[in-house]
């Protein structure tokens, strides 16, 4: 795969590269400026809200989340996929429909929240892993919430980890034990 690129990204590009379950995409923005854990409860209450109407447990949803902004270059908004490999809903307009509403009484702004169609780029990255993954062009504020460094914050559920581990476990060639 080519990875020559105008931009850097996320060493995380390449493992979310592999998921190609991704139901839906969206942004997300807040009405008012907001505490970093103050936004990451109002998307912690859509995740538990969805999970009740799709009766199934919070800690099986499978999505990442990235922060951008620094009030300063940009205002603080979200991104985020949502895995659907273990959902039973398959209307995913119904469920980026619902997602949006969800937001909304969760306190959010505006938003954008829709199916999810695979797009690759001429290197063969997913277009939307790559706008998630890639790194601002600034240094973004210290984050208690998030889980990564200075140029990009992203978060991920557990379950998340554990799908993409054993989704890159399935794709890594096997080595043979030559002993």
């Amino acid at each position: 795969m080519n990875t020559n690129t105008l931009y850097q990204y996320d060493p995380s590009r390449e493992r979310l590269n592999h998921i190609k379950t991704w139901k839906i995409m969206g942004h997300l923005s807040f009405r008012s400026p907001v505490s970093s854990v103050k936004r990451m409860e109002m998307f912690q209450a859509v995740i538990h809200l969805l999970a009740r109407r799709y009766k199934m447990p919070v800690a099986e949803l499978r999505w990442v989340l990235k922060q951008e902004g620094d009030f300063t270059n940009k205002r603080y908004h979200f991104h985020f996929l949502l895995d659907g490999s273990n959902l039973s809903n398959k209307d995913v307009a119904k469920l980026a429909v619902n997602f949006g509403k969800l937001w909304e009484k969760a306190g959010g702004g505006n938003h954008d929240v829709r199916p999810y169609a695979i797009e690759l780029d001429p290197n063969g990255y997913q277009r939307a892993v790559n706008y998630l993954t890639k790194v601002e062009g600034f240094r973004v504020p210290f984050s208690k919430v998030f889980d990564a460094g200075e140029n990009c914050h992203l978060k991920f559920s557990e379950a998340m980890d554990r799908h993409i581990a054993a989704v890159c476990t399935d794709s890594e060639p096997q080595k043979k034990d030559t002993q």
